[in-house]
């Protein structure tokens, strides 16, 4: 009995389902795992629990009439989009610019270039810097654009080699203090001041140059590479975190993955999107299933009746019209229930174009593209089918 029960409800669920709703779930996992993205790059998790608490407490205030409660977090949730424009700006100016550049990242080919022959310079060349106790600081740009965060520095765009990398990083060149910009298998630019890390009490141990490999990391998907001219140390900093490098190996390790990850070599790059954080997006869509489930499956398709005013249009100068037979007509829309309780009905109205129409007594067919309604509904029917109505010439 218990089976039989889920094999009908599951068959229910199925049968509701239709083509607009698999986009509609799709496009939904997409926003959410852009969200859950936008999270883990910039490290809001506490914030964005602050604000889930505070709206738990006014849900909780309002079913159980909390009077004071519910009075003090109503007057924040009216400024609630203010709030959260204030504290989120630097997040949502981060997914605005991660949604600019998916569709281009998604279906534009990479140029070409050796991963190998790119990974084996940069691990020869952080050897030698430290090795020599020079100090470096090199960035692999990532899919998001870092030029608004970026300051000073000189265009070159030369091939990338060990050669090219360690005069630039010697000591008695003019730029060894600022960082060098990786795109593809170029040096894009150098001398380049990055932006400091805001917190960075933890990593007092530090220099100017790891807190500048947070603070880029900490706006942008860039994966900086920092050696140390005191310690002669090796670390990585990505998604405001820095981790230091025992090996060699790992380092090579890191830039596979991080390569991989941003610039997929495969002749289809959407196949690199979905494969890539599969479990992040897989439960993006496990919670826009659930979001279904709870706001359209459940709330149902329900009918609705509505009595429609009659609009006239074009009427001609000097007629009126004195008699109309009948003076609404009903229309039953169908949709679901969610829709229906913020549907503003006044909006409904039956427009007749009266530009080809003549003195007397008029009779006119109904049809569905005469009633204005949201396109989200479906007119299932409309009575009655014709309309009458009398235009009388106004006399001078």
């Amino acid at each position: 009995m218990f089976m039989s029960s889920v094999f009908l409800f599951i068959q229910n669920i199925f049968l509701s389902f239709q083509p607009k709703d698999i986009f509609d779930i799709l496009v939904v996992a997409f926003l959410i795992y852009a969200f859950l993205a936008l999270l883990k790059q910039t490290h809001s998790y506490f914030i964005l629990a602050g604000l889930l608490i505070l709206l738990g407490l006014y849900f909780i205030s309002k079913n159980y009439n909390l009077v004071l409660t519910r009075q003090l977090l109503q007057s924040l949730i009216t400024f609630f989009i203010v709030i959260l424009v204030v504290v989120f700006r630097t997040e949502i100016r981060y997914l605005l610019e991660w949604l600019a550049t998916f569709g281009r990242n998604l279906f534009k080919r990479q140029k070409r270039f050796s991963e190998t022959d790119i990974i084996n310079i940069i691990v020869q060349t952080a050897d030698y810097l430290v090795n020599k106790k020079i100090g470096g600081l090199i960035v692999f740009s990532g899919s998001q654009p870092i030029e608004r965060l970026l300051s000073g520095g000189h265009n070159l765009n030369g091939q990338a080699s060990v050669p090219l990398l360690t005069s630039i990083f010697d000591p008695t060149s003019p730029g060894h203090d600022g960082a060098v910009i990786i795109e593809g298998s170029k040096v894009k630019k150098f001398a380049v001041h990055l932006p400091l890390a805001k917190k960075f009490e933890k990593f007092g141990r530090f220099g100017t140059r790891h807190r500048a490999a947070l603070g880029l990391t900490e706006q942008s998907d860039a994966l900086c590479i920092v050696i140390s001219e005191e310690r002669g140390i090796v670390s990585v900093a990505y998604g405001g975190k820095l981790k230091a490098i025992s090996e060699p190996a790992e380092l090579k390790v890191i830039l596979k993955g991080f390569l991989k990850e941003k610039f997929p070599t495969e002749e289809k790059p959407w196949h690199a999107f979905i494969t890539n954080n599969f479990l992040q997006k897989l439960f993006s869509l496990f919670i826009a299933l659930i979001l279904w489930f709870i706001f359209i499956f459940q709330a149902g398709v329900i009918n609705r009746d509505f009595q429609v005013p009659v609009e006239f249009r074009f009427l001609p100068k000097d007629y009126v019209i004195d008699q109309m037979v009948p003076k609404e007509i009903s229309v039953t829309l169908t949709g679901n229930n969610q829709d229906f309780r913020s549907f503003d009905e006044s909006g409904l109205k039956f427009l007749v174009n009266l530009e080809t129409v003549e003195e007397g007594w008029n009779k006119m067919g109904i049809s569905e593209k005469q009633i204005s309604y949201p396109p989200y509904f479906l007119v299932i029917n409309i009575s009655p089918n014709t309309i009458r109505f009398h235009i009388k010439k106004i006399s001078p």
